[in-house]
């Protein structure tokens, strides 16, 4: 599942997505993969697997996410410390994973946003 490299917001919530999403796929072929000018990305209320955000999501994937909403999948794990570019803090606005299947506590690195 691709979408256009100059896309900055993508609604896909509500779409019985399953598998997990481009950052997290180990295959050749990912399930999602997304442009890095992306803004805003909703993906709740699907089947999404896995950890749901790589400790490199704001340095080198999604650097002007600003909206993240995951909430309503079935997303396991600990969140990760996240890796700052330049030691710039994210531009998140809105982070969105309740109603997953997380575990222990937010990282550190938040406390800095």
């Amino acid at each position: 599942f691709f979408l256009s490299d100059t896309l900055e917001v993508a609604g896909l919530d509500r779409n019985y997505l399953t598998g997990r999403p481009f950052f997290l796929s180990n295959s050749k072929e990912p399930v999602i993969v997304i442009s890095e000018k992306l803004r805003w990305l909703h993906l709740g209320y699907n089947q999404l697997t896995g950890m749901p955000l790589p400790s490199n999501l704001w340095s080198r994937r999604l650097p002007n996410l600003t909206h993240l909403y995951f909430h309503h999948n079935q997303f396991t794990g600990t969140l990760p410390e996240f890796e700052l570019s330049n030691q710039t803090i994210p531009p998140i606005q809105a982070l969105w994973l309740h109603e997953n299947k997380l575990t222990g506590s937010l990282p550190e690195s938040m406390n800095q946003w």
